[in-house]
């Protein structure tokens, strides 16, 4: 694939675009754009920087060469080449990246802000709230500006729920005495869609914007996984900070500490609390309170006192008959019921724990059960599928 033209052009009123045509082997091609505020035109960043780290997960998925005949940061480059290689050692299916650019002279340049991505989520605040300390403490810069991605979770055809968002954290940023930047791209409406959000790509969307709006000194990427998690992840400790340039350092921020006790400190922030968001099922603005992630989000202020307070779900009760129903997807998400489970005893909560371990006994039953009923069902055995289903709706395995 290759990146054939770029160029900045106004979109919708008061907007900007960065914008990039892509070739791909079989002679298609698409457009692919980054867009931000007018105010913020000159910012734009115009080198290849944000074309590599945006393209390179989709090169690795197809097994095409990525061709970029801009120049692009000699340091990122060297990063980007790394990272490539720890994706393939966690998933042998990726192709190694080729990779050829314009060139590697690139001046460093003077940006503005100090910044970290924001989605008003239990990470994002977790970060800002404890860069307010750590800064008053002399330890860091001070987080003067916000990132907040259009296209990610929210459809860029869901022009009224990102605009809400985008008001309440706009309220939100200037309570912090901090600029909102945004940043939008429809990376997710291409090929580029195809690649694996959860488990390769969703942090490289992240860092593209960050380096296509030119704006940032510094940016923090809120963690997603912990030290203790050494397998592949999109937003990784290992692969963040290699996306990094001379012009534009790349932080990955809070790996200490899991998901669970971040709750800690945003329970004690009443700003916080009244805009929390972290339902992506949603696809709005709100939270949906069912979901597997507002559930463990519910959990969490529950045991820290800070559900009372919260005004951003539809209860402000936890139903521990959903608790136990909770249905992790992943090891990562059984990693974290033990987590909760194990929090929620030293938080003298012994219905939340037996809620969280009954949640985790029936759903490692349910993963055998459907181990068992999907071979059943490739070998012909009829009624297998329905069988599951059956099984998981009713009391046998509750």
């Amino acid at each position: 694939m290759e990146l054939i033209g770029h160029k900045v052009r106004p979109a919708e009123a008061g907007s900007v675009r960065l914008e990039g045509e892509v070739r791909y082997a079989d002679g298609s091609g698409e457009v692919i754009w980054f867009q931000t505020d007018e105010e913020r035109a000159s910012l734009l960043n115009l080198s290849g920087d944000p074309w590599v780290i945006a393209l390179a997960p989709l090169a690795v998925t197809l097994g095409e060469p990525l061709i970029v005949p801009l120049p692009v940061d000699a340091e990122l480059l060297e990063g980007l080449r790394t990272v490539a290689r720890a994706w393939r050692t966690w998933d042998s299916t990726l192709n190694p990246l080729e990779l050829e650019v314009g060139s590697t002279q690139v001046a460093a340049v003077s940006r503005p802000y100090n910044g970290s991505m924001f989605s008003g989520g239990v990470d994002s605040w977790y970060s800002v709230l404890r860069n307010r300390l750590d800064a008053d403490a002399g330890w860091v810069p001070r987080i003067d500006s916000l990132l907040l991605a259009w296209g990610a979770d929210i459809n860029l055809r869901r022009t009224d729920a990102f605009q809400a968002l985008r008001d309440r954290l706009g309220d939100v940023a200037k309570e912090l005495s901090c600029e909102l930047v945004v940043m939008a791209t429809n990376l997710r409406l291409t090929r580029w869609g195809s690649t694996d959000w959860a488990r390769l790509s969703h942090g490289c969307l992240f860092i593209a914007m960050a380096h296509a709006s030119g704006a940032f000194k510094r940016i923090q990427i809120p963690s997603s996984v912990t030290f203790t998690n050494g397998r592949g992840w999109g937003s990784h400790f290992a692969t963040d900070p290699l996306l990094s340039s001379r012009s534009t350092r790349v932080i990955y921020d809070a790996a200490e500490i899991n998901r669970i006790h971040k709750v800690e400190l945003v329970s004690t922030s009443d700003l916080a609390l009244r805009n929390l968001r972290v339902c992506w099922r949603s696809g709005t603005d709100q939270n949906c309170g069912r979901c597997m992630k507002c559930l463990r989000t519910l959990i969490a202020l529950e045991l820290f006192g800070g559900l009372p307070r919260c005004s951003t779900f539809p209860t402000s009760r936890l139903d521990l008959d959903a608790v136990a129903h909770l249905r992790p997807g992943s090891a990562m998400e059984y990693r974290m019921l033990r987590n909760m489970a194990e929090a929620a005893l030293v938080r003298g909560r012994a219905d939340v724990s037996d809620a969280l371990h009954r949640a985790y006994d029936r759903s490692a039953r349910l993963d055998v059960m459907q181990a068992l009923l999907g071979t059943l069902d490739r070998i012909g055995v009829r009624g297998a599928t329905r069988m599951l289903k059956w099984l998981e709706a009713g009391s046998i395995l509750n």
